[in-house]
């Protein structure tokens, strides 16, 4: 019989637990976006943070408040 030694194996590899990991984070973070998306109200600018995902609301040229 042949050797079925990569059949044999158990659990999952590091790759596989770090693809994991990514996916979660882009699902959660795109969630996050959509749900997010004007919160920040109207003439206000916006940019996406990644860590910790969200927006970070800009304040318009001018406003001193």
């Amino acid at each position: 019989m042949a050797k079925m030694d990569r059949l044999d194996r158990r659990g999952s590899g590091p790759w596989f637990v770090v693809a994991v990991v990514l996916l979660t984070y882009f699902l959660y973070s795109l969630t996050l976006a959509v749900a997010t998306m004007d919160d920040c109200g109207e003439g206000m600018g916006r940019e996406w943070s990644y860590w910790p995902p969200g927006w970070e609301c800009q304040r318009p040229a001018g406003y001193l408040g």
